[in-house]
């Protein structure tokens, strides 16, 4: 590959990334906002109550989707790729089918499961209509996900971003109010309207997607939908896996350490899967589909999963370690002092962050090529492993013990994921990812060391020397790839004619 050619690749990744990621930001401020109300309207039981709703729902979600909203992102931008504007069209209108089906299916479901998923959550039946409510929110939601799912397949980026921008902020303005006036009974509609508004905005960009007429019959969109589903069906499985997982956790976190402790671990687990997650979906909103438009070219899938791997390191290390250096402001803001002891798990789950990023990125690998097998090998195996570890780690030494779990399962979990992408698709690691990795994790122990040994606020000190550090390096490596002082010279210019 030529110079050119590869910091023009590079520069693609970077510029999906900062379009999505962008929106992130906004969204990572009506986040803080939405978190810091809640914690003030309800405390820390109102957020374990928010948790034992969603988790279920999320886990029914995931099962009555086929997981179809994510493996038709992969026939999309396959097609699309390909420049077959028919086969785009006829994927899309069976997609759009099977969403809505499957869609009507998890809310029957949930409607059914009321009584018993109240009692699972809550010890209770007495919030069975909540579940009842809230059995419309799961509908609303395959809806809203098929259509993002669409924007997605087709790369457009800047039709999500402002999806995410609007959408979240309409979601905030829904729920505040009810927060304030109804407290902890506000929470099932503030979900519900959440979702409205999600259903909204993606609606109403995803049709401004232009889509030849095709026929199509019910025996045809079925046949066409049961590809996506094959693949789909061992995602949903992997995803009831994770789901059951989550639930799992919150209901044995309840069980050990009450209510109060479910509320904690919400919040610890939301501040790092949450806000840095939003970076991995601002990372990831291009990255499949790229990575599918190549799937029979291995060498071309190589290149473009380790730059997507620098490029995610060098990004994401700043981030973690200013997250890492300012914890207690940071909990500050988002909840109240009564979230402090989160700090130290947080601690944990932030230093595995980076191990995480590796893997994600190897694990897209195996949705790009549609090996549904050895997807639901490696995404339910690590369960196996993950849930005890989480379990054991909370019983003897607390939510420290959750972030200690985190990080040693994925040290496992990068490892085996380099070996499956070796042996199946001729995968290797650039010198330059690993050079990058390693000087990245040197920079995040600098904070996170002070930050478990000695607390704060020793670590602010130690915290700030490795932001300085961590950003230093990144904009030095970011600009030898990408040449960021051209590229920043041409949209100064750009700017100056108009």
């Amino acid at each position: 590959m030529s110079g050119d050619s590869k910091q023009s690749s590079y520069r693609q990744v970077f510029k999906a990334t900062s379009i999505f990621g962008g929106a992130q930001v906004f969204t990572i401020l009506i986040g803080i906002v939405r978190s810091k109300l809640v914690a003030v309207f309800l405390g820390t039981a109102g957020v374990g109550i928010n948790g034992l709703f969603t988790s279920p729902l999320a886990l029914i979600s995931s099962i009555s989707s086929l997981g179809i909203p994510f493996s038709a992102v992969r026939d999309i931008a396959h097609a699309n790729e390909q420049g077959n504007a028919e086969g785009v069209s006829k994927i899309i209108l069976a997609f759009r089918r099977w969403v809505w089906l499957t869609g009507l299916v998890g809310a029957v479901i949930t409607l059914c499961l009321s009584p018993w998923l109240s009692e699972w959550s809550f010890g209770t039946r007495d919030y069975t209509w909540g579940f009842v409510v809230l059995s419309l929110m799961v509908f609303v939601s395959a809806i809203s996900g098929g259509q993002l799912g669409l924007l997605r397949g087709m790369r457009k980026m800047k039709e999500m971003a402002l999806a995410s921008i609007i959408g979240g902020s309409l979601s905030l303005a829904v729920a505040v109010p009810l927060y304030w006036i109804y407290g902890t009974a506000g929470i099932v509609p503030a979900i519900l309207g959440g979702a409205l508004a999600t259903l909204l905005v993606s609606w109403w960009y995803s049709r401004k997607i232009f889509l030849e007429k095709v026929a199509q019959s019910w025996k045809e969109s079925f046949s066409l939908g049961s590809g996506m589903a094959k693949l789909g069906i061992l995602i949903t499985v992997s995803g009831m896996v994770t789901q059951l997982a989550g639930w799992g956790i919150y209901i044995f976190v309840r069980h050990v350490g009450g209510l109060e402790e479910v509320g904690l671990y919400a919040a610890g687990w939301g501040m790092t899967n949450q806000y840095v997650g939003m970076v991995f979906s601002a990372m990831g909103a291009d990255y499949l589909p790229r990575l599918s438009g190549v799937r029979d070219n291995n060498a071309k899938i190589r290149e473009y999963a380790n730059q997507q791997a620098e490029i995610s390191v060098l990004i994401l290390t700043p981030a973690m370690v200013l997250f890492m250096g300012a914890l207690p402001l940071a909990v500050w803001i988002l909840f109240t002092e009564d979230f402090m002891p989160i700090i130290p798990f947080v601690s944990w789950m932030l230093a595995g962050m980076l191990l995480k990023a590796v893997s994600w990125c190897l694990g897209f690998i195996i949705l790009a090529k549609g090996d549904s097998k050895m997807f639901l090998y490696t995404e339910v195996g690590i369960k196996f492993i993950s849930v005890p570890a989480y379990l054991l780690g909370y019983y003897y030494c607390g939510l420290s013990g959750i972030g200690i779990a985190f990080v040693g399962i994925y040290a496992f979990y990068s490892i085996l994921m380099f070996f499956v992408c070796r042996k199946n698709y001729e995968f290797t690691f650039s010198r330059e990812l690993l050079t990058v990795t390693g000087i990245s994790t040197g920079i995040l122990l600098i904070a996170f060391i002070p930050a478990i040994i000695w607390g704060f606020p020793v670590a602010y000190l130690s915290g700030a020397t490795a932001f300085l550090l961590a950003g230093t390096y990144s904009l030095f490596e970011l600009n030898k790839r990408m040449n960021l002082v051209a590229l920043c010279s041409r949209v100064k210019q750009k700017f100056i004619r108009r």
